[in-house]
């Protein structure tokens, strides 16, 4: 999960043009279908914080993450300062989200030769509360990071939302 902040604060700590990151991994499906809860077993997770952060403001951003996303950051085993960028058009489908060589995410827009099991419901709900969340197809998403002794590199994925939120 990826925020970039267009315009405020957390904490009272102003974080205006900032980014910052929630990379998970889990033991079993990660995931909430909206009416039945799944038991994703042990979930580890890595912060990474905008380079451009100050201390008070890398804390504020961790703090927001950690608000946002409660149950899933539980158990965070490092944070790390990273270069941040996050493009997102949820409307189109469109983004690119990138942090250093630590991670980096690309999708566009659904489209009807995506089909892949001719049941197309969106299942699987996004794993923290946003606005106008809007399915997306991933046509990469990469992580190398030896915090969580774990690298992935996977393609052509119907598994994004992009979405924006308002607190």
């Amino acid at each position: 999960m990826a925020w970039k902040v267009e315009s405020g604060s957390w904490n009272e700590i102003e974080l205006a043009g900032l980014g910052v990151a929630l990379v998970l991994q889990s033991e079993r499906t990660l995931a909430n279908d909206g009416i039945f809860r799944m038991d994703a077993g042990k979930i580890e997770s890595l912060i990474l914080v905008d380079e451009k952060a100050d201390n008070d403001q890398r804390d504020a951003l961790v703090a927001f993450v950690k608000n946002s996303a409660r149950e899933l950051t539980r158990n965070v085993i490092s944070v790390v300062a990273a270069p941040i960028d996050l493009r997102n058009d949820h409307i189109s489908g469109e983004a690119r989200f990138t942090a250093g060589e630590f991670a980096a995410i690309e999708t566009r827009g659904l489209r009807k030769t995506d089909c892949t099991c001719t049941n197309e419901v969106v299942y699987y709900q996004p794993l923290t509360k946003v606005r106008d969340a809007s399915p997306a197809y991933t046509r990469s998403v990469r992580f190398a990071g030896r915090e969580m002794n774990n690298t992935y590199d996977m393609r052509g994925l119907r598994s994004a939302f992009l979405a924006t939120f308002r607190r």
